[in-house]
């Protein structure tokens, strides 16, 4: 069955992820109150106010900032039809600024919609509640996209963003602490220090963890064999790859596609 989730968050003081993470299904991340700082893939972003960030699927992501007020609505692909898909993915990885004048339009819709889903769930009219919402949207919120990119205060890295960048291009070849160290002229202590300080994990276990977000899209959207996946992906073998995929998700790449194909 296509998974479709609400929740709603409230912090009354800072509050953080504690790492980079990504997953299989579009994040609709409505800010209604105060700011929040998004590593989003290889970019930063400042939202302040009433905005919508598109988490697409497979992209690796992290918040952190202080008080806020938001709604969440995750939602598989394949719950989505061919014009639901389409306004999510034109604005997908960009924050939309909502116009003063419609948001009481937008979280109105998002009440309707957490009650629907937190009472008896008809999904019939979940279905219709959602799709109105995504009309809403498109409809009110198309022309306030902001500019994709946006450093903010001391969270700002470039150093670790020239880092993410290159592994975003080159995690299918043989990388190395070492080899990074050299190509960033730091050394690995600093190296790692900062990428830590910046994403909350270090930077072989984000390039893992991006191995595996890579494999994952590349299992569910192509024929490819395992051996042509791993090796895309820069793992060693495809038993190699085999163990590590299934350590980290608890079932084999042959199984996770197959979960992944029921779902369509």
């Amino acid at each position: 069955m296509p998974f479709i989730e609400i929740e709603k968050s409230e912090k009354q003081e800072p509050w953080s992820n504690s790492k980079m993470h990504c997953h299989t299904h579009y994040e609709l991340y409505f800010l209604l109150e105060g700011a929040r700082h998004f590593f989003l893939d290889t970019s930063l972003f400042t939202l302040d106010g009433c905005v919508l960030l598109i988490i697409p699927p497979f992209t690796m992501h992290k918040t952190e900032g202080g008080n806020f007020s938001r709604v969440n609505v995750n939602v598989e692909p394949s719950y989505l039809n061919p014009y639901e898909s389409e306004v999510l993915q034109k604005s997908a990885c960009k924050s939309i600024l909502i116009p003063n004048e419609h948001i009481a339009v937008i979280k109105n819709q998002l009440d309707e919609l957490r009650d629907c889903y937190g009472g008896a769930r008809n999904p019939y009219l979940l279905r219709t509640l959602f799709g109105y919402l995504i009309y809403y949207v498109d409809k009110y919120c198309g022309a306030g996209v902001l500019p994709g990119k946006i450093t903010f205060g001391k969270t700002a890295d470039s150093f670790v963003i020239k880092i993410m960048e290159y592994l975003n291009d080159a995690y299918g070849e043989k990388i190395t602490l070492d080899h990074l160290s050299e190509l960033f002229y730091m050394s690995k202590i600093s190296l790692h220090k900062r990428f830590v300080r910046a994403t909350g994990i270090t930077v072989m276990n984000y390039l893992l963890n991006l191995r595996l977000v890579k494999a994952n899209q590349l299992l569910t959207t192509t024929s490819k064999t395992i051996e042509e996946i791993s090796s895309a992906t820069g793992f060693s073998s495809a038993n190699y790859f085999g163990l590590i995929f299934k350590s980290k998700t608890g079932v084999s790449p042959m199984q996770y596609r197959k979960k992944q194909q029921e779902k369509t």
